[in-house]
């Protein structure tokens, strides 16, 4: 599944910075994407937005997804646990 969301070698210094603005985006699906793929290429400002997502999200697909992405990622399996996902930060 991460080689879905990543490119080949790493990303590129221009998209990183592109990717890292769209953590804050309004719009949270695009904000959810951009942390998919920063989190797949190991990019730590990825994993606090995140934990957000488990804890602000407003819907369960949010929590879902962030929950999925982190436990994917980390081999860790906190669920929608955001004190155990907060202070495993």
């Amino acid at each position: 599944m991460g080689r879905l969301y990543s490119w080949p070698g790493g990303l590129f210094q221009h998209n990183l910075i592109s990717l890292t603005e769209l953590l804050s985006n309004d719009d949270k699906t695009i904000a959810l994407m951009a942390a998919k793929l920063l989190a797949y290429n190991k990019v730590k400002n990825a994993f606090p937005v995140l934990i957000e997502f488990i804890k602000t999200g407003n819907e369960v697909k949010y929590k879902r997804d962030a929950a999925v992405l982190l436990e994917e990622i980390t081999g860790l399996r906190y669920g929608f646990d955001y004190e155990r996902w907060y202070n495993w930060w």
